[in-house]
């Protein structure tokens, strides 16, 4: 072993003896003496001030490094050694265990008239006459914070702490702005004594990528994180019951948000231009979304509402520009005008049967006239658009239907589906499709099942002319399936899940046969790809 510093001495112990050195003080300060024996001062320190249960913190796994540090140092005070003694004692312990970051922010954070508990707070002041406060710029200042710009990159709020009279206070609540605009927060963690978070406590910490937030806060105040433009992810925990307006908004890399199931209220634009927003859950309980609630968020696929909503305020969801599909429930009694306006990919759009007018100029927005879903209008030959909903997986899981359009004539479609949907018979004695069984299912079953009244309307009646039938949904003839697909390649089809399950014939790769409309010649049978 090489002999050195009391650091280097230290970090010599940890690397040949083992952590196990540490429970045993005996045999901890015979390795000390051999190993540092040029710091007689030093180690005579050590020892005077060292008892088993301090040496024991530096090996504790139940506390992370920050934790032990801050045990040590609140120990090593209580016993009054001196201040320089105890920051030679933290540095030299804590480097050679290599947690320089820990032992760099409690040295800022922590001046001696500070005793951090790290978590430990209600266990030191069980029997003290603790004050409830809020964090402040008093407080700050007194644990050395002058700057707030002098803020470290990772900064975990302390619990309780003492002045230098030794009051002892909890911190109980995030003072309002007292940390808006700090440009130099990366990462904060909240302590458990917290229960509220006042406005804008947050906002414009443009650098602050994580944030912890504990189950004892109840409260959020109104732009607590607003404009947190690094703040990838956020997790309210069950125990709020209340977030105030634009909370997070303007958070634009924040993709995946998790809302407490205690919130009534999703307020005014929560999440207004979160534009990378994906995953999303709106917890049932709530009965009303705010005004612009959503507004903005360019990447939200879709997001269910569920049937605890009563009122949708207005643009809630207006500039969701990925929003492709919208279910109301019938539970919803008011919605806000221009909802969903600019909504461009909106596709799949289910109304309650007393909303088929829009209320005020929503349905100006989005047209649900006779003529279609507006997203249709921009769709061309050979794109799909979703349309209806039907089961799809192997459990019976029901998701949109996809459409490829093989034609357009005076603004209508003619479409077919992507993926064979089912397995069913053409009839079990016939070929002619007008009294075929496979004709009255699709008619019937199908259409009432896979589309909404309000979808109904938006499907034509065709006259079939080679068969002499009209018809809502219909089977290709053999010459249009020819005219649409140039070969057997662009013919393939693969079938769903449930198709399957339902008995459907398919080949290794998934793909299956489709009927025709068109009779086979001189057999009983209908023609199929």
């Amino acid at each position: 072993m090489v002999k050195g510093t009391i650091r280097e001495a230290v970090a010599e112990i940890i690397k040949f003896g083992g952590k196990d050195i540490f429970k045993d003080s005996k045999r901890f300060f015979a390795f000390l003496d051999d190993l540092a024996p040029d710091y007689a001062k030093e180690r005579r320190i050590i020892k005077n001030n060292f008892d088993d249960s301090i040496l024991k913190l530096f090996v504790d796994e139940t506390k992370n490094p920050s934790q032990r540090l801050g045990w040590v140092k609140m120990k090593l005070e209580d016993l009054e050694v001196s201040k320089n003694a105890i920051d030679f004692i933290i540095e030299s312990f804590g480097l050679a265990f290599g947690w320089e970051d820990e032992v760099r922010n409690l040295k800022v954070n922590s001046p001696i008239s500070h005793s951090s508990l790290m978590g430990e707070s209600r266990k030191q002041f069980a029997n003290a006459d603790v004050k409830d406060i809020s964090l402040n710029d008093d407080v700050l200042k007194q644990w050395g914070f002058y700057d707030k710009n002098a803020l470290p990159s990772v900064f975990n709020i302390l619990s309780t702490y003492k002045t230098p009279f030794g009051i002892p206070y909890r911190i109980t609540k995030i003072d309002s702005e007292i940390f808006k605009d700090c440009d130099k927060l990366q990462t904060v963690v909240i302590p458990d004594t917290i229960t509220e978070i006042g406005d804008s406590a947050f906002e414009n910490c443009r650098s602050l990528e994580k944030i912890y937030i504990p189950d004892s806060v109840t409260k959020i105040g109104n732009r607590a994180f607003a404009n947190c433009k690094l703040l990838n992810n956020i997790t309210i925990p069950n125990s709020v019951i209340e977030i105030g307006n634009s909370a997070f908004g303007g958070c634009s890399l924040l993709v995946t948000a998790v809302i407490s199931d205690k919130i009534t209220k999703i307020s005014e634009g929560l999440f207004g231009k979160c534009r990378a927003l994906v995953n999303i859950a709106i917890p049932n309980g709530v009965t009303e979304i705010g005004d612009m609630a959503f507004a903005g968020c360019e990447s939200l696929p879709n997001i269910l509402i569920p049937k605890s909503v009563t009122k949708i305020g207005k643009r809630v969801f207006a500039n969701c520009k990925s929003l492709d599909s919208m279910i109301i429930p019938a539970t919803v009694a008011d919605i806000g005008s221009e909802t969903f306006g600019g909504c461009a990919k909106l596709q799949l759009f289910t109304l309650p049967t007393k909303y088929t007018i829009f209320k005020d100029d929503v349905n100006r927005q989005i047209d649900l006239t006779s003529k279609g879903n507006s997203s249709f209008k921009s769709a061309k030959i050979g794109d799909y658009v979703k349309f209806g909903n039907y089961p799809q997986t192997s459990n019976g899981g029901v998701q949109p239907i996809e459409w490829q359009v093989l034609s357009i004539e005076n603004n209508k479609m003619l479409v077919i589906s992507r993926y064979g949907l089912d397995a069913k018979r053409f009839d079990g004695s016939s070929n002619k499709w007008a009294n075929s069984e496979i004709r009255k299912w699709l008619n019937g079953d199908f259409y009432n099942k896979a589309f909404t009244e309000q979808e109904k309307k938006c499907i034509n009646l065709s006259n079939l002319s080679d068969v002499g039938t009209s018809d809502n949904v219909f089977l290709l003839s053999k010459e249009e399936a020819e005219k649409y697909f140039a070969n057997k390649d662009a013919r393939k089809c693969k079938a769903t899940e449930y198709a399957v399950k339902n008995g459907a014939l398919v080949a290794n790769n998934g793909c299956g046969v489709w009927w025709l409309r068109s009779p086979y010649p001189n057999d009983s049978s209908s023609v199929y790809n």
